[in-house]
């Protein structure tokens, strides 16, 4: 999987840069090129801060900034990639990461960000923004990830349901791994430690334990 994803990221990178590139070389301030019947307006903007150039006249601040973010984004890369499975989760950071890369080489390399890509609005706004695909990514691959874990904590909980619906449940920790649980043949205010094995789907409770809860 991990091969894949770096042909992905590969991709996604290349194609925002030489987009970046193609804008800079060939549009000259001002000028504009209408897409999709007008609704997508390609111009050349500068960016030299964060979103709408906010702290654009602490240029040392934005690139320290970007720095500590884009090592951020690498370190929780290697987290997820070491682990099996997830294809969701890691297609988003894929995402997420080309983007983060391809901004971070503009700011790096130009001390500023191209971007180029504008709608058209009625609202002044949004008629301001101007973007690029690497923004782009960030936004989808951001909102994959979200959705890929509250998906995850819904599972979670819902595994718990189906494996004990005969257990009471109470004063959970960690929720649907260590707590405290009440077996059908127990009064139910006695309680037992119990462990849930994801893995096997089954629940161990130690009855042994019992004199020490």
């Amino acid at each position: 999987m991990f091969s894949w994803m770096a042909v992905v990221f590969a991709v996604l990178l290349g194609t925002d840069v030489i987009c970046k590139q193609q804008v800079e070389e060939n549009l000259d301030p001002g000028e504009r090129r209408e897409l999709f019947g007008g609704r997508v307006v390609i111009r050349k903007a500068y960016n030299r801060g964060f979103l709408l150039n906010l702290l654009e006249d602490r240029p040392r601040l934005i690139k320290g900034a970007t720095m500590i973010t884009s090592a951020g984004i690498l370190i929780w890369d290697v987290l997820v990639f070491l682990k099996k499975g997830n294809f969701p989760r890691k297609l988003g950071l894929t995402l997420l990461s080309a983007g983060a890369a391809s901004n971070t080489f503009d700011r790096m390399a130009r001390g500023k960000v191209i971007d180029y890509i504008g709608i058209r609005s009625k609202k002044r706004f949004l008629a301001r923004i101007t973007a690029n695909l690497g923004d782009l990514y960030i936004a989808c691959g951001g909102i994959l990830v979200m959705l890929t874990d509250l998906m995850q904590k819904d599972e979670s909980r819902s595994t718990l349901a189906e494996i004990i619906p005969d257990l009471a449940v109470y004063g959970i920790h960690q929720p649907c791994s260590c707590f405290y649980a009440c077996p059908c043949d127990m009064r139910r205010d006695e309680k037992l430690p119990a462990v849930l094995d994801r893995k096997k789907r089954i629940v161990r409770i130690y009855r042994f334990c019992a004199q020490y809860v």
